[in-house]
C-alpha cells in the first residue's frame, strides 16, 4: 500500500480551495456591482488601446467559464452536512487541523496567501472528511493491519518544522552587504527583492518563498544552517548561495508535529478502506436523495 490516495486528496482539496477562493473574490466582485448598479456596469476594468472590457463584462465571462463549477462546490458542501446529519456523522475541530497540517506537508510552498481563506479550506476539509466517512464508516479493518500500516510509514506522520521565508539574491557580496544595510535604515523587503534580486523565481513576489519544510532537498545545508540561527522577523548577513550571495527573512515558523498512531488511527483506516473501494464516489451520487435543483439544471434540459 503507499501514500498515493492520500496525496489523490490532499490534491482535490487544494483544486476545490481554489475553486473558493475564486468564488469569493467574484461573490465580493458581485455583490459591489449589485451595491453599485449601472455605475458598475460600465465601470472599466481594462483597456486595450482604444478597446476597453467593462466589470459587467468581466463578471459574466467569469460566470460563463466557471459558474456551474463554483456552485458545485458549494452544492456538494451542502449535500454532505445534509448526509453527515442524517447518518449521524460528525468531523472534529481537531481532524480539520490534522487535515491542514498535512496538506501543508504535502504542498510544502503553502502561500501565506491561504491564511487568508483559511475559514473555507476548513470548511472543505470538513466536507471532505465527511464523505470519507461516509465511504467507509461501514469497513472493518483489524487494529493490528492499522498499526502495521503506521509503523511502516511512520515517516509520513512526522511533520517537520516549516517557515515562512523571503531572501534577496544578489551576484556579489558587496551588493548583498548594501541590501543589509537598507534593511536596518528600515528600507522594506518586498520592495528590495522586486528592485535588486536577481532570483526569477521570487523576485517579483517580493523575495517571497512561501512555506519552505525543513526537510525541503530544495536547498542546502548551509542554507537551512542560516535559517536555523534566525528568529522569526530577523534577516540575515549576506551569505554565499550557488554562484551568488543571498539574504533571508524569516517571517513565520510553524512548529512540526509526530504524529502517534492514536491520533492517526482513523485518518490511516480511511486511507486504507478508500483503497478498497472498486469506484468512486462523489456526494453527486446522492443528488437524487437531497432533492438537489440547480440553476444550470435548466440548461441541461
Amino acid at each position: 500500500m503507499n501514500r498515493g490516495i492520500e496525496v489523490f486528496v490532499a490534491c482535490l482539496l487544494v483544486t476545490n480551495m481554489i475553486t473558493l477562493f475564486f468564488l469569493l473574490k467574484t461573490t465580493d466582485e458581485l455583490a459591489s456591482s449589485e451595491d453599485e448598479g449601472v455605475l458598475a456596469s460600465t465601470e472599466v476594468v481594462a483597456r486595450i488601446g482604444d478597446q476597453t472590457i467593462s466589470r459587467e463584462e468581466w463578471l459574466v465571462a467569469l460566470e460563463n467559464r466557471y459558474g456551474q463549477e463554483v456552485l458545485e462546490v458549494l452544492v456538494d458542501q451542502k449535500v454532505m452536512k445534509e448526509a453527515g446529519e442524517k447518518f449521524n456523522l460528525s468531523v472534529s475541530e481537531t481532524e480539520i487541523e490534522q487535515e491542514l497540517t498535512f496538506i501543508q506537508s504535502i504542498y510544502n510552498a503553502y502561500d501565506k496567501e491561504w491564511d487568508d481563506q483559511v475559514d473555507l479550506l476548513r470548511e472543505q476539509i470538513r466536507s471532505d472528511l465527511l464523505l470519507q466517512k461516509l465511504l467507509t464508516k461501514d469497513v472493518q479493518i483489524p487494529e493490528e493491519e492499522l498499526k502495521r500500516y503506521y509503523d511502516e510509514n511512520v515517516h509520513f506522520y512526522s511533520i517537520p518544522d516549516s517557515f515562512l521565508l523571503s531572501i534577496i539574491v544578489v551576484e556579489k557580496i558587496e551588493e548583498g552587504n548594501q541590501v543589509v544595510k537598507e534593511l536596518r535604515e528600515g528600507s522594506s523587503f518586498e520592495a528590495l527583492a522586486m528592485e535588486q534580486s536577481i532570483d526569477p523565481y521570487s523576485a517579483s513576489q517580493g523575495g517571497s518563498l512561501g512555506y519552505i519544510s525543513k526537510d525541503s532537498t530544495m536547498y542546502s545545508e548551509s542554507f537551512w544552517d542560516v535559517v536555523g540561527k534566525l528568529k522569526v522577523g530577523e534577516w540575515s548577513e549576506s551569505f554565499p548561495l550557488n554562484d551568488g550571495f543571498a539574504v533571508i527573512w524569516v517571517q513565520e515558523k510553524r512548529e512540526g508535529k509526530d504524529y502517534s498512531f492514536e491520533e492517526v488511527k482513523g485518518k490511516i483506516h480511511r486511507q486504507l478502506a478508500l483503497e478498497q473501494q472498486e469506484s468512486l464516489f462523489s456526494p453527486k451520487t446522492l443528488y437524487e436523495e437531497f432533492q438537489v435543483k440547480s440553476f444550470y439544471d435548466k440548461e441541461s434540459n
